[in-house]
């Protein structure tokens, strides 16, 4: 396999020692990152925040039902040599994909939960999978960069990107466009007071599940932050 940022893996419980803790359940989900990638250094240090993270919103409790389950010596994390690993218990739910927005109302008391709890959270926690909002544009330099160098392909270049750029220049005064118009609504967010909470921010369809119960679960919190 390829070396990526992390990887996931499902593998039941039932053939391991006894010594394994009784409230595990049958399956678990393995988060493993990948040392040796740039990308791979971000993961392992998003982990360690997200795993840090869920450990107290589980404190919380009710509605926020968080998977993560510790180690044998209480740990949120463990390491497999160079390796950073977070098990987490296999939820047998459903992801609500393009319906998600029928459970907004529920969503919006789950994420409202959420948010009223941030002075707790951040009364024992310093740092999240990501930093706090800036409203910045990270890909906007590189986004410019890419745009330029199609724009200066040469006759011989691949066929593909030669393709990619007969797309993409078509649309480049309208993606400057949009461009501009955002570093102008970044000065007006930037120049309003703001008071933070702690935010999901990536609770689409794929993220959002709901359970036998009826029960709405969020997952992947690596992108959790403090945002207005």
């Amino acid at each position: 396999m390829p070396p990526t940022a992390c990887r996931w893996r499902r593998f039941p419980l039932s053939g391991h020692p006894a010594s394994l803790p009784s409230r595990w359940p049958r399956w678990t989900l393995l988060h493993q990152d990948c040392p040796g990638t740039r990308s791979g250094v971000q993961a392992a240090q998003r982990l360690a925040s997200e795993a840090v993270l869920l450990h107290e919103l589980n404190q919380i409790g009710d509605p926020l039902r968080v998977p993560l389950l510790p180690t044998r010596d209480g740990a949120d994390l463990s390491t497999c040599g160079t390796f950073r690993v977070a098990v987490f218990t296999w939820i047998e739910a459903v992801n609500l994909g393009s319906t998600w927005e029928d459970a907004l109302p529920e969503l919006a008391d789950l994420l409202g939960h959420l948010h009223a709890h941030t002075s707790d959270v951040t009364a024992r926690l310093q740092h999240f999978p990501c930093p706090p909002e800036d409203f910045a544009l990270p890909f906007e330099v590189a986004l410019l960069k890419d745009l330029s160098n199609l724009a200066h392909l040469s006759r011989t270049a691949r066929p593909g990107m030669l393709l990619l750029r007969d797309l993409l220049l078509e649309h480049e005064a309208t993606v400057r466009h949009h461009l501009k118009h955002a570093r102008a609504l970044r000065v007006q967010a930037l120049s309003r007071p703001q008071s933070f909470v702690l935010c999901h921010t990536d609770a689409h369809g794929g993220n959002v599940m709901r359970d036998a119960n009826e029960q709405l679960w969020l997952v992947d919190w690596e992108m959790a932050r403090l945002t207005p």
